[in-house]
């Protein structure tokens, strides 16, 4: 029955050509939020040689403070020198740097460009020192209005402290360059397209039987009815999975074409996003943790379709109802944070992008709502 299923499935035009136009939209979008977000003229061989130089710097920091200072100094006699060969200054700068890398890119464009993701790193690894510096500010602000320790407000902030102080003494003190995982983290769009499919899916699996008149005879069948539901349950489980895995992918090979990716094995803190996410975990983790975590909030939304597929048998009123569930999960995930703290975290669009949860330790006092 399984194998039938997948015919079905495999034999509609509409789902190969509607999933072939999302596709293709994912990945037209992937690569218009890079070229809005990334620096400007950063190739992915520009950004392979700042991890080259990372791993210098890491490896001794004085000499390549001194390898820094000779660099600029070479670029500076060589100024010298073409002024003094173009006295009216028509020449090309660009045949007038020093090149120790071989490349489209000079040293110096690359010691700028360090320099600047170097700063950017050393204030996003202080994040968890700020935090437990924050949260001990609040204990002590709320000792003095004659807060409880008891209280759930005490302890949270209690937590924060004593967690961020752990974390910020788990730091290397290496410096991790990050470009592309930021991309492909903070993408809005993957989600979205995402549940566009299973939108046009999970019908798919449980309207046609009603359409073809084929729904009496499976209920009145010996195994009609729980084989059948678990069979387009598997099916519908492992194709929302595989177009799940497909479409992150894909949008991550796009990243890394276009600029590339840095070392996995780097703490997560060292994608700004995520600076102050409160355990110690490298990207690699972080990504099949939140790769895992698309997949089952998907499936999640797909069953939701599917159920109401089962309910109505009807094209029209699932796709309705499949929207109405997906707006509402947009709604709380943008609604302001006073109004739904919990909830704006906790819905679907926002686990399936895993941004929400990881910005930061949260704890929801539920009981007290």
């Amino acid at each position: 029955m399984i194998r039938g299923e997948l015919r079905k499935l495999l034999s509609s035009r509409f789902l190969p050509v509607a999933l072939t136009v999302l596709f293709l939209i994912n990945c037209y979008l992937t690569v218009s939020h890079i070229e809005e977000n990334a620096p400007q003229d950063v190739s992915r061989t520009f950004m392979h040689s700042i991890g080259l130089l990372a791993g210098r710097y890491n490896e001794d920091s004085d000499a390549f403070a001194a390898y820094k200072e000779e660099v600029s100094q070479k670029s500076t006699e060589l100024m010298y020198a073409a002024f003094a060969e173009h006295p009216d200054g028509n020449f090309d700068p660009e045949d007038y740097v020093p090149r120790e890398i071989d490349g489209e890119n000079n040293d110096l464009q690359l010691l700028f460009y360090f320099d600047e993701l170097r700063s950017k790193y050393d204030l996003s690894s202080r994040t968890p020192a700020i935090i437990a510096s924050q949260a001990k500010d609040e204990i002590a602000r709320l000792r003095r209005e004659g807060v409880s320790d008891d209280t759930y407000v005490m302890q949270y902030q209690a937590y924060v402290y004593t967690h961020y102080s752990a974390l910020d003494g788990e730091t290397d003190g290496a410096f991790y360059p990050e470009y592309g995982w930021d991309l492909y983290f903070s993408n809005p769009y993957l989600t979205i397209l995402l549940f566009a499919a299973m939108l046009i899916l999970a019908p798919l699996v449980f309207v046609p039987e009603k359409t073809t008149g084929m729904l009496p005879i499976l209920r009145a069948s010996k195994r009609g009815r729980g084989r059948c539901v678990l069979c387009k349950m598997l099916v519908l489980m492992l194709s929302g999975a595989l177009i799940t895995v497909t479409f992150s992918l894909s949008s991550l090979l796009i990243v890394y074409l276009k600029i590339g990716l840095s070392d996995a094995t780097a703490p997560i803190q060292s994608v700004d996003i995520l600076a102050a996410y409160p355990y110690a975990v490298t990207i690699l983790m972080h990504f099949f943790f939140t790769l895992f975590l698309r997949v089952l909030t998907v499936l999640v939304f797909t069953f939701a379709v599917g159920a109401l597929s089962v309910s109505t048998y009807g094209y029209l009123p699932s796709l309705l109802g499949g929207a109405a569930l997906f707006t509402s999960q947009l709604l709380l995930e943008n609604s302001p944070p006073s109004l739904a703290p919990a909830w704006r975290v906790l819905n679907l669009t926002a686990l399936s992008s895993g941004i929400g949860i990881s910005e930061r330790f949260y704890s929801f006092d539920f009981f007290s709502l």
